[in-house]
């Protein structure tokens, strides 16, 4: 008999394997900075996916903004990017909302968010785990009837398009703040359809055409298409001079490693890959974007994640699922690592101010 959890991430499973028979889609942009001199201070916070862990993330930013003497991060950060959860993070802090605020939508609407149903769990294979009814509240809530135009700092989100159109194939989707097209968009709906984890919530169809799944399935680290929407918004000639005055701050969810002896993968089948490779996938390829981001923007570019000695849900909403967040919160922070790489994230952070 499957585990709720394991027909999760089997259905999970079989929606990404579908994903790769996409293209990707292009649109045409307006855009806005082809002709500015490029900014001394170009800093940007990007926030990885991984559900309610977005509070882990949210505790590093606190932490980063107590070092600063800063009352939010957007006191000194140009630019926001998030995907999948941490689209709310980006969204909240380039709408200049302080880290306390945020944490209010985790930690007061999570548990009506993740609310529970055995009903819903029960027949998980024929709807989305969770009704989307009190997240679209929530978001309503605290981004009012404010539009991308609106925001006081830019952002960039990631989500991805199932449907397609005749002229257009199914894809990627980035909402960026900077781009004309988009100055309309209202504030709430980019989280909600950054946000829509496959068999979590339903797609959003909040916009006439497109059928949006979550962010997280395409990129769960937004860091490489945020250096490149705002690469995208300066002429060709301006490539060089904005690609070195980008300093970036990448903040994660916390990593779960997981092993597999020889033994054990040489006799696995549907059934035993199934729960562990969307999260393979995931894991992996973000620490290749790490990887490759450390080796493009060298010193000017800061990863900030946690290390997980145990796997935390990401609906898990629990007095034990939050506690458990604050400690890896904690520990990392206080740790001779955490404590070294915050530190450089802050000077990254400061650096434009004091030149």
């Amino acid at each position: 008999m499957l585990t709720a959890y394991k027909k999760t991430h089997i259905l999970f499973f079989l929606f990404i394997v579908t994903l790769f028979f996409f293209q990707e889609s292009s649109a045409s942009r307006h855009l806005l900075r082809l002709t500015e001199e490029v900014q001394p201070k170009l800093r940007l916070v990007t926030f990885d996916g991984g559900g309610m862990r977005g509070i882990i993330s949210l505790e590093i930013a606190k932490e980063i903004e107590h070092r600063l003497g800063w009352e939010t991060l957007s006191d000194g950060v140009e630019w926001f990017a998030g995907s999948s959860t941490g689209s709310i993070l980006a969204t909240g802090y380039a709408n200049s909302v302080s880290s306390a605020h945020l944490k209010d939508i985790y930690v007061e609407h999570g548990p009506k968010i993740f609310k529970k149903s055995w009903w819903r769990r029960f027949c998980s294979f024929g709807q989305e785990l969770y009704d989307d009814g009190a997240f679209v509240s929530a978001l309503k809530e605290h981004f009012t009837d404010k539009t991308l135009g609106d925001l006081k700092r830019d952002l960039v989100v990631l989500s991805n398009d199932i449907e397609g159109s005749e002229n257009r194939a199914p894809g990627p989707v980035v909402f960026n703040s900077a781009r004309l097209e988009h100055q309309g968009i209202p504030l709430w709906s980019v989280p909600r359809a950054s946000s829509s984890a496959p068999t979590y919530f339903k797609p959003f169809f909040g916009f006439e055409g497109y059928s949006l799944i979550d962010g997280g399935v395409i990129a769960n680290m937004p860091a490489q298409t945020a250096i490149s929407e705002i690469i995208s918004l300066y002429g060709d000639d301006k490539y060089g001079a904005v690609r070195d005055n980008l300093k970036i701050i990448s903040i994660g969810t916390g990593i779960y490693n997981t092993t597999l002896s020889r033994q054990e993968s040489g006799h696995m089948g549907f059934l035993d890959w199934a729960p562990r490779i969307t999260t393979t996938m995931i894991q992996d390829s973000t620490k290749l974007q790490v990887q490759n981001l450390q080796k493009l923007h060298r010193q000017n570019f800061v990863r900030l994640d946690p290390v997980l000695n145990a796997p935390i849900l990401l609906d898990g909403t629990e007095p034990k699922d939050f506690e458990a967040m604050q400690k890896v919160a904690y520990d990392y922070i206080s740790s001779d690592f955490g404590n070294a790489q915050i530190e450089r994230a802050v000077l990254l952070l400061q650096a434009d101010e004091e030149e």
